[in-house]
């Protein structure tokens, strides 16, 4: 096994709770998301691996009497973990009840739309549906890439939400190519493509449009990766172009240079040191982000 890898599975390791699940950062206690990830990393490598049952039965106390999965059960709008459980659990015949009410529960789950009005600063496309962080706020594109990723993946690639979540990342797509977090242009100035917004949204559309509508962001992440030093931003960019059948061919060093830089920072999270085992190329046949390509 790759030492990148193995030093991966050693600290996450060391953030399995002896209730079960995982903790986003050494002594700060159980997250919901965290042990999502947590689960997704350790399946790729071993499906039948100690942690993840207890994982698994934790994140199912997570879940809400809705469906949703909260980042903390004082505040269930903050339901954004959701898709995250839903990877988790999809491979677990065990999770398949949590499962069912987590899609249900996403599939009706959307943020405020509505038309643009005359004179509005923005020029996106409000009235189209994604998913929000939080509810009762406006789309975003990373929790809307992360929820078509998870309704696909469980089945759902043909529902009219992944349809119009897909024209919503379409039209959220910047003219130079790549993704800003939520918006395209504020006062007629263009913002600024970030790696992660960009392979997040490269990974979501992956599949189900075709590469010439997507190939100036395509271009702009492989042009972009290389200069990359942090974990959460190197590792979607890495999994958008391997979503496009575009592996970058010295992405190992790449991981390998930013886990040796992790203690600069005071150690990476949970969530990150998963991405980073996802995205090494020695994953790439068994992520949940295999490679899917162009729409046929």
């Amino acid at each position: 096994m790759d030492p990148a890898i193995l030093k991966i599975l050693t600290e996450l390791n060391q953030r399995s709770l002896s209730g079960g699940g995982f903790e986003e950062f050494p002594g700060k206690g159980y997250r919901p998301d965290s042990t999502a990830w947590a689960v997704m990393a350790f399946s790729a490598v071993d499906l039948n691996h100690a942690s993840i049952a207890p994982a698994l039965r934790s994140l199912t106390r997570s879940q809400s009497g809705d469906g949703g999965v909260a980042l903390l059960p004082e505040y269930p709008q903050a339901c954004w973990p959701t898709p995250l459980a839903i990877l988790a659990w999809m491979n677990f015949q065990e999770c398949a009840e949590p499962l069912q009410r987590a899609i249900s529960f996403l599939l009706h789950f959307t943020g405020v739309h509505g038309d643009n009005p005359v004179g509005s600063p923005l020029a996106h496309n409000t009235a189209l549906k994604g998913w929000p962080w939080i509810a009762d706020t406006h789309s975003w594109v990373e929790p809307t890439a992360l929820s078509v990723i998870a309704l696909r993946s469980a089945g759902h690639r043909g529902h009219s939400r992944i349809a119009e979540a897909v024209e919503m990342l379409m039209d959220r797509q910047l003219h130079d190519g790549g993704w800003n977090y939520g918006n395209t242009e504020v006062y007629g100035q263009q913002l600024s493509p970030m790696p992660d917004s960009t392979g997040l949204a490269l990974c979501a559309l992956s599949g189900l449009i075709t590469e010439k509508e997507v190939i100036g962001s395509i271009a702009y992440l492989n042009e972009t990766v290389p200069e990359i030093r942090t974990p959460f931003s190197l590792s979607w960019g890495l999994l958008g172009l391997n979503a496009w059948n575009r592996p970058h061919e010295t992405a190992g060093e790449f991981i390998d240079r930013c886990m040796n830089r992790r203690f600069l920072y005071g150690g990476f999270s949970t969530t990150h040191l998963c991405l980073l085992l996802l995205a090494h190329p020695d994953m790439a046949q068994s992520s949940i982000f295999q490679m899917q390509g162009s729409k046929t």
